[in-house]
C-alpha cells in the first residue's frame, strides 16, 4: 500500500501527540492540555531541510502550537473539504510582526520557513480567531493563551 506524504504526516503527527500524552501533562487525563506546546512531527521538505506539518481539520489548526528550530519549514495542509487560509497576525505584543497570507482549497498545502527566533501567530480569516495557531521558533515561549485555546485571553496588546 502506498502512503502519500500528507497521510504519512497525519499518521506521524497523531503518533507524536499520542506519545506526548503518555509522557505526562498537567490535566486530569494525563494528556496534553490545550495550552501546552506540541513538538510537531519532523519530515523532509523538497529542499532537504527538516520541516513540520500542521493540519487544518474541523475548522481548527492541529496542533495549535508548534515548537521548531530556526530554519525549519512549516507546512499547513487543508484536510477539510472547504477553504481555509493562513494569515499572519499579532494577538500579543510579544509576537513577531511577520507577513504571510495564503488561501487553500481542500487538499492543498502551503509552506513557510522560519529563519528567526520568535513567536509567530496566525489565524484563518474565513473562520475567525477561533481558528488560530502559533509557531514558537528557537526556544521562544508564549505564556498567554491564544484566542482559540480554552480560556483564551485578549492578549497583552489591549
Amino acid at each position: 500500500m502506498r502512503v502519500t506524504r500528507r497521510q504519512f504526516a497525519s499518521i506521524a503527527a497523531a503518533g507524536t501527540l499520542t506519545l506526548a500524552g503518555c509522557t505526562g501533562g498537567n490535566n486530569d487525563g494525563g494528556g496534553q492540555s490545550p495550552t501546552e506546546t506540541a513538538t510537531a512531527t519532523s519530515s523532509e521538505t523538497a529542499n532537504g531541510a527538516a520541516g513540520t506539518s500542521v493540519a487544518m481539520v474541523n475548522t481548527a489548526f492541529d496542533p495549535v502550537r508548534v515548537s521548531i528550530d530556526a530554519g525549519t519549514t512549516v507546512e499547513w495542509v487543508n484536510d477539510d473539504g472547504f477553504e481555509h487560509d493562513v494569515t499572519a497576525t499579532q494577538f500579543h505584543d510579544s509576537a513577531a510582526d511577520w507577513s504571510f497570507s495564503t488561501t487553500l482549497s481542500g487538499g492543498e498545502s502551503t509552506t513557510f520557513t522560519f529563519e528567526e527566533q520568535g513567536v509567530y501567530e496566525y489565524y484563518c480569516t474565513i473562520h475567525g480567531e477561533s481558528m488560530c495557531g502559533a509557531v514558537l521558533v528557537g526556544g521562544a515561549t508564549l505564556e498567554p493563551s491564544l484566542p482559540c485555546e480554552s480560556g483564551g485571553d485578549d492578549g497583552d496588546r489591549y
